[in-house]
């Protein structure tokens, strides 16, 4: 029996207008429900972080058995508050201290 849940965080980039984070992290969140339903969500357990980021790279925690749940659904995310946009999945991490690398470009 597993007592701590496994995460991932998956990097992502966004192309087109950046959006307020509220915004971005709303149009997510509808994706991953769309696509999951509400106990995909819910087992998923999405969550966007706020830091480490940059003005256009982003990082979502989910759970490890949803990580292409969530990959997916950042793919066809497309618009944000009728903002055009893409969100392009770049890697994934099993913690948060390998993505700060990718952060400094």
């Amino acid at each position: 029996m597993e007592l701590r849940e496994r995460r991932r965080y998956i990097l992502f980039e966004l192309f087109g207008e950046v959006p307020e984070f509220e915004e971005l992290k709303k149009a997510i969140y509808e994706s991953i429900l769309k696509l999951g339903g509400e106990i995909g969500f819910s087992i998923a357990n999405p969550m966007l972080l706020e830091e480490p980021r940059s003005e256009r790279k982003y990082l979502l925690k989910v759970s490890h058995k949803h990580v292409n749940l969530a990959k997916l659904a950042l793919s066809i995310t497309r618009k944000v508050n009728n903002k055009e946009v893409i969100l392009k999945s770049i890697k994934v991490f099993g913690t948060i201290k390998k993505s700060k690398p990718f952060f400094k470009s």
